[in-house]
């Protein structure tokens, strides 16, 4: 399969995606540490 899409850089300020993380509380111990580092891995806005 050939892929022919083109990814496309959107510079604009005012766009942004708010992401959430929803876990059971029993499984804290194992997601919050996914979490913490999707939040300080995630590229940042110029």
């Amino acid at each position: 399969m050939t892929h022919i899409r083109t990814p496309v850089t959107i510079d604009d300020p005012a766009n942004r995606i708010d992401f959430y993380a929803t876990f059971l509380h029993s499984n804290r111990r194992v997601a919050l540490p996914i979490q913490q580092h999707l939040a300080q891995h995630w590229p940042q806005a110029a």
